[in-house]
């Protein structure tokens, strides 16, 4: 064998070897995906639930107060929270620690930090809680889902984006309250119905 095949095989044995990792990082990345089910299920249980309430006590004397203002940062700080609490607890019983599980931390907490960012922008300028706002929250949440799916090549999850980035389009023409109801139901569509599903698989390939 002259060194001309020699560098071609060894060419061809280090392709094969990036394809086998390439191949193990996805299926790792997508039992980390099945294991977020739950999470997906926790935020979208809460942002609904917490949109009900706001909107509950926006027909109080709380409307103008302290408690409103605070009531959003509050909620989503303790949802990260419990979301990390259950992520380590997860990340224990299962030993399923790997370079997607960090890169999937890493994204889900960016986009957490991008919309603190948004909140305070929003809230710097005297426009928070618009349908502005919540629009461009919402082109955020699909971005996430969209980037998360195209990493691990599932169409189905990277397509969960889109109902997203259509209600931001729709909810920018609405009044607040019409806006947030619009942005509840979405969460709750693209939210909890895929983590419960998630979440069923997950516990069916445990069984």
């Amino acid at each position: 064998m002259n060194k001309k095949d020699s560098l071609g095989e060894a060419g061809t044995n280090q392709a094969l070897r990036d394809l086998e990792t390439i191949k193990v990082f996805l299926q790792k990345g997508r039992q980390v995906l099945e294991e977020k089910g739950i999470h997906l299920m926790l935020w979208g249980l809460l942002i609904p639930v917490g949109t009900l309430v706001f909107y509950a006590m926006q027909k109080t004397e709380y409307a103008q107060s302290v408690i409103s203002i605070v009531f959003w940062p509050v909620l989503v700080s303790l949802g990260g929270i419990a979301s990390a609490i259950i992520g380590i607890q997860s990340g224990k019983g299962s030993g399923s620690g790997n370079d997607f599980e960090r890169l999937s931390t890493s994204l889900w907490i960016g986009h957490l930090v991008a919309i603190g960012v948004l909140f305070v922008t929003f809230y710097s300028r005297g426009g928070i809680y618009t349908p502005f706002f919540l629009s461009s929250v919402s082109v955020v949440i699909g971005l996430v889902f969209w980037v998360y799916g195209s990493l691990l090549d599932v169409s189905s999850f990277r397509f969960l984006g889109i109902p997203w980035w259509i209600c931001a389009a729709c909810i920018v023409r609405f009044d607040i309250a019409t806006a947030s109801l619009a942005l509840a139901g979405t969460t709750f569509i693209s939210s909890f119905i895929p983590g419960l599903i998630l979440f069923l698989r997950f516990r069916r390939g445990r069984s």
